[in-house]
């Protein structure tokens, strides 16, 4: 299978499973590492339209995982903790692959804390639309793009159908750091 060949499961990304059963993620109560400068919990999505071999998060992003818990879950774990961490990393998997992205984002801004989305940005029309509206815009975005330096051109700005990603989002990155392979920061609140 392609690295960028994947089309999602229907019904797995609005919310719930087919089911009815309530999303199921990966849940990191207190990070030191995964926000920049900041004490944060961290939000693990399932789900990947990428399939990387080097992946780390293979079992999480395939929905094998485990260890899984219920969004709403950690979402009553983490008002109870606001006090205690500056923020919520959301990551995956994909994040943007799930639908209830933006409400997630505007929920835990209204209890105070800073977001940080770490995407492959493979869907720079959804990210853009996030950064647009006060609401739902990341505070920080750290976009991990599947390739090296040299490879960087080739791949992303020179025609190639399969990955939108560094051009789609030029238009879209602003501040201090304007680089495709560069992250994106709000600042704080």
């Amino acid at each position: 299978q392609e690295l960028f060949d994947w089309t999602p499961p229907s019904g797995i990304y609005d919310g719930s499973l087919p089911s009815g059963e309530r999303i199921r993620v990966g849940f990191r109560k207190t990070s030191l590492l995964d926000y920049p400068a900041r004490l944060a919990s961290v939000i693990f999505f399932t789900g990947c339209n990428f399939r990387c071999p080097w992946c780390h998060n293979r079992e999480l992003v395939l929905g094998e995982a485990d260890d899984l818990l219920a969004l709403d879950e950690c979402l009553s774990i983490i008002e109870k903790r606001k006090h205690l961490v500056q923020g919520v990393v959301l990551t995956g998997g994909e994040p943007l692959l799930q639908r209830i992205i933006s409400e997630l984002i505007a929920q835990i801004h209204e209890l105070g804390l800073l977001v940080k989305l770490d995407t492959n940005g493979s869907l720079p029309e959804k990210l853009s639309a996030l950064i647009e509206d006060p609401r739902t815009r990341p505070d920080y975005v750290a976009l991990d793009l599947k390739t090296d330096a040299r490879a960087n051109e080739l791949m992303f700005c020179r025609g190639n159908p399969k990955s939108r990603a560094a051009c789609g989002l030029q238009g879209t990155i602003r501040g201090p750091q304007r680089s495709c392979a560069g992250l994106f920061r709000r600042g704080s609140r």
